[in-house]
């Protein structure tokens, strides 16, 4: 059965052009969404200081295991070079992201990370509503006959 009512553009760029089939199904996945242990294990890895090489350079911690590190290196957020770490473009968004969409206050805090996908959500702008100034003129209809 073929729906013929529900196709869409790219559809139709697939019959017109059937070479381009393999790049138009690349525009048509969705971004995955990022492993939660992963995302927590590179923001613990971050934040403590004493593993720190360089910017984005670390030694391997003791606390995370190699399952998490495997994780790590799945979603590409890291790097291993033996017993060093190095944290790509991608894991430095994703820590960005962490350290931006926390909205806790310091004496809130409670020594857990953050949950990635709660900090990209603070992160969205969101529609804020703001109050009008009512007008002076009434809008009763009764009194403005009235007056």
């Amino acid at each position: 059965m073929k729906k013929t009512a529900q196709s869409s553009l790219l559809d139709l760029l697939v019959r017109l052009m059937p070479e381009w089939k393999n790049e138009i199904t690349v525009i048509r996945t969705r971004r995955q969404p990022i492993n939660q242990k992963a995302a927590k294990a590179l923001y613990s890895m971050w934040s403590n200081t004493k593993n720190k090489l360089s910017e984005r350079k670390f030694k391997k911690p003791r606390e995370i295991s190699a399952e998490e590190l495997n994780a790590m290196e799945d979603e590409k957020l890291i790097t291993r070079k033996g017993d060093e770490i190095e944290v790509t473009a991608k894991g430095v968004d994703i820590i960005k992201t962490m350290v931006l969409g926390d909205e806790r206050s310091v004496y809130e805090d409670d020594g857990k990370v953050m949950d990635y996908h709660t900090a990209h959500a603070n992160t969205k702008p969101r529609n804020l509503k703001t109050g009008k100034i009512a007008s002076h003129q009434s809008t009763n209809w009764y009194r403005r006959l009235k007056s």
